[in-house]
């Protein structure tokens, strides 16, 4: 019995061993490398503008302090950076990839180009780091517009701007349109937020259907403390902190395959900000990155400096994405194709 204890403690001793040289190994990799972040859209967006934030504060949460370089990678909507993440990218932590929220659904909803010879990744296979923020997109009008409510919207013809037929602005309103019967009309052409709010002003246009709420506020604030626009619903999931007077699309939806339907259409904007490495990155690398990550996002450098930016910060966890992508993945074929016409352009 005294044999058999001391090799049950000899093995317990070698274990916890073996387990504190796998994690110093793990700590120590870092040290004097260079991590590169790749973005999947051009610089000076809103993209690249949060993973230049994260990546100044990232490395100071990183054991080994390794530095963070940046760098663009854009193309159909940032499939192209996913893409090179998972084939070319070593999987080894050095190289991060920062695309656009709807990618992660992409080898489900194929919307970027309709078969998987485009999509060369697997969504569940990734490993999802986190999310800097959520997005919540609003369907506003200017205060001429002869609306005050989204019901009103239901009753009469609404116009709206947008500057692309895959934007939230277009997407968000063929939801509203299909599912709650609202009557927006969307014109395109655009080239962007600012060229949009300038028609709104001018009268080209009544509104937006479908601004990232986040945004709107650094760019357009003053509108909403000079009474210039109404906020007529938030289309997304969940509702944004500053907005709780303002109905939610799900208010005005009884069918349960409908809900459903929504969850999966929405889900995008939950993992507004997502940061990914490859598939094959060994798991102790993959728990150092995922928790530096969430380190940095709730430290008092990045969250003042995320305030004069006026980003906002609402950090999910990689464990948390990669759950919520597991179960919308689960969703039966004929659903899926539903959704993916709903979001597909209808020009």
């Amino acid at each position: 019995m005294a044999r058999t204890l001391a090799r049950i403690g000899a093995v317990a001793v070698l274990s916890l061993a073996a387990l504190a040289t796998g994690s110093a190994s793990a700590d120590d990799f870092f040290r004097g490398k260079q991590i590169r972040m790749i973005v999947g859209s051009d610089s000076g967006g809103g993209y690249d503008a949060y993973a230049r934030l994260i990546a100044r504060h990232w490395v100071d949460f990183i054991p080994g302090r390794p530095t963070m370089i940046v760098q663009n990678l854009p193309g159909a909507g940032g499939l192209k950076s996913m893409n090179y993440i998972a084939t070319s990218a070593p999987a080894d932590g050095t190289v991060i990839g920062a695309p656009q929220n709807q990618i992660p659904f992409e080898p489900l909803l194929k919307l970027s180009g309709g078969t998987m010879e485009n999509v060369q990744f697997d969504a569940l296979e990734a490993n999802w780091l986190g999310s800097a923020a959520k997005e919540v997109a609003i369907a506003f009008v200017w205060h001429t517009a002869p609306v005050r409510t989204i019901e009103d919207v239901m009753k009469q013809e609404v116009v709206t701007g947008s500057s692309g037929a895959t934007t939230s602005s277009s997407i968000s309103a063929r939801i509203l349109n299909a599912t709650i019967g609202t009557k927006f009309k969307v014109v395109y052409g655009y080239k962007g937020n600012a060229d949009m709010a300038l028609a709104i002003e001018r009268g080209e246009v009544q509104g937006s259907a479908g601004w990232f709420y986040s945004s709107f506020v650094a760019t357009r604030g003053q509108w909403l403390t000079e009474k210039k626009v109404r906020i007529l619903v938030q289309v997304a999931l969940e509702k944004h902190p500053a907005l709780p007077d303002v109905p939610l699309i799900l208010d005005y939806v009884t069918s349960d395959e409908t809900r459903k339907e929504l969850a999966l259409a929405l889900s995008s904007g939950l993992i507004g900000r997502p940061y990914v490495a490859p598939a094959g990155v060994p798991a102790s690398r993959v728990a150092i990155l995922r928790d530096s990550f969430m380190d940095a996002l709730q430290s008092p450098a990045l969250l003042d400096e995320a305030k004069k930016m006026h980003f906002e910060i609402d950090a999910m966890s990689g464990e948390d994405m990669q759950t919520l992508l597991v179960e919308q993945y689960q969703a039966p074929q004929a659903m899926v194709d539903r959704v993916r016409s709903l979001l597909m352009s209808d020009k």
